[in-house]
């Protein structure tokens, strides 16, 4: 194959998966109040709210737990929600009820903690 056909071919392979990942992007709305309940690593559990609002391609997300506030960015794809915030990183996968149930890490640990949020309104 001739370097130009290849660099064509390669070019169009890119549109095509970014035309995908992009759809995969915009396929789902996350935005609402949700309802959170977790446990930490050190196996205390917590609850609080969740506000989770569409801005461009991610989301801003903010956590209320106690007089706790944090908030985070995050993206997703399809049924997934990576988000980070100062203190740590979570991974949240969406229920066919819009239940989220996620595992998060607190910034320098390795070890896990857990989550549930549970959409109050959309």
């Amino acid at each position: 194959m001739s370097s130009i056909r290849r660099v064509v071919v390669v070019a169009l392979v890119a549109v095509l998966v970014a035309i995908g990942f992009n759809s995969a992007l915009a396929a789902d709305e996350w935005t609402g109040e949700y309802r959170m309940e977790g446990v930490s690593p050190d196996g205390s559990d917590y609850v609080g709210e969740v506000l989770i609002v569409r801005q461009g391609d991610g989301y801003l997300i903010e956590w209320v737990s106690g007089e706790h506030t944090t908030r985070g960015q995050g993206i997703a794809v399809n049924d997934t929600l990576a988000a980070s915030a100062p203190e740590w990183v979570v991974l949240y996968v969406r229920g066919g009820d819009g239940t989220l149930v996620g595992a998060w890490l607190p910034t320098g640990t390795f070890e896990a903690g857990i989550e549930r949020l549970v959409p109050v309104s959309r």
